[in-house]
């Protein structure tokens, strides 16, 4: 069965204010349901904290890397989720960089669905950013039987 990409809008997280004139869709929605027909759990309808939407989104000039795949075009990428985030060394689709606050920075672009997010990002205070930043670096995968790494999140294997 071939997959075919989604596009759609999601809810917005609390950080985003309720002008929807000027925010966009929050691509990183915290949970999302699995389902009838599940590849990342045996279970159908259950919530997964993936911090994804798993649509495909246009991220701008900044980001496109110029390659199309299946119907994404060349600015267009697929929501990755943020569980794992405070694992990893690179972020972005292609690694580019190690610096978190750098990435959240290079979402934003001409073209960019993430300009909005990244404009409220802009304009929290400073200790508002710093507990932004200290969340998701606790977001870590954390595999069925092992010992609890940050938020509840699960990764069946």
């Amino acid at each position: 069965m071939q997959h075919q990409p989604v596009r759609g809008t999601a809810p917005k997280l609390a950080l985003c204010p309720d002008d929807s004139s000027r925010t966009p869709p929050v691509c990183h929605t915290p949970s999302i349901n699995t389902g009838t027909q599940s590849l990342t759990t045996p279970d159908s309808n259950v919530p997964v904290n993936a911090f994804s939407d798993f649509l495909l989104h246009h991220m701008g000039s900044n980001l496109a890397d110029g390659v199309s795949q299946g119907l994404a075009g060349p600015d267009e990428f697929r929501s990755a989720p943020l569980w794992g985030l405070g694992q990893r060394i690179f972020f972005l689709h292609d690694g580019r960089t190690n610096d978190l606050v750098d990435a959240i920075h290079q979402h934003a672009s001409e073209g960019s669905e993430a300009n909005g997010v990244i404009y409220n990002y802009r304009h929290l205070t400073p200790d508002q950013q710093r507990d932004l930043l200290a969340f998701l670096r606790s977001l870590r995968v954390q595999l069925a039987g092992s010992r609890p790494a940050g938020p509840e999140i699960r990764c069946l294997r």
